[in-house]
């Protein structure tokens, strides 16, 4: 098969971890474009609000194509996707305060280069939150077989 080949190509954009490889680079995108879009409007000075800012929104994009786009999840009732919402944002809360830990226990403890620690963290954070992804999106999917 080669990639020019439709069917191929379609079999790719089908691949659950395909997409959210995809996913995963646009929603980094779409997080350093609003990170500099509020530092351009709050102030450089406010690396505070703008992470927060930004990671909010990143977040959200996140949600609504890992929701659409990987997991393919439709349907259900408004509390289903508050419910989905509300542990997708928990997810990825507690998947950062795990790659702080994961950050501060090698660089500044340990004293592990910052690059390697961050790249190794990375992985870690983007395999657990596939895993994460998929147990709140399939629980709907599941539920609404029943």
């Amino acid at each position: 098969m080669k990639l020019s080949d439709i069917n191929y190509r379609r079999h790719i954009l089908e691949n659950e971890k395909v997409m959210y490889l995809i996913v995963g680079v646009l929603t980094t995108l779409v997080n350093y474009i609003l990170y500099f879009i509020c530092r351009t409007n709050f102030g450089a000075d406010r690396v505070i609000l703008n992470t927060a800012v930004s990671w909010f929104g990143a977040v959200l994009f996140a949600f609504v194509t890992n929701r659409r786009f990987v997991f393919r999840s439709h349907g259900g009732n408004f509390s289903d996707l508050l419910r989905q919402v509300f542990q997708f944002y928990a997810s990825r809360g507690a998947s950062g305060l795990l790659e702080l830990a994961i950050m501060y226990i090698f660089v500044e403890l340990a004293g592990i280069s910052d690059v390697l620690v961050k790249i190794a963290a990375s992985i870690i954070i983007v395999i657990l939150n596939y895993f994460l992804s998929k147990a709140i999106f399939r629980k709907r999917k599941e539920s609404s077989i029943r």
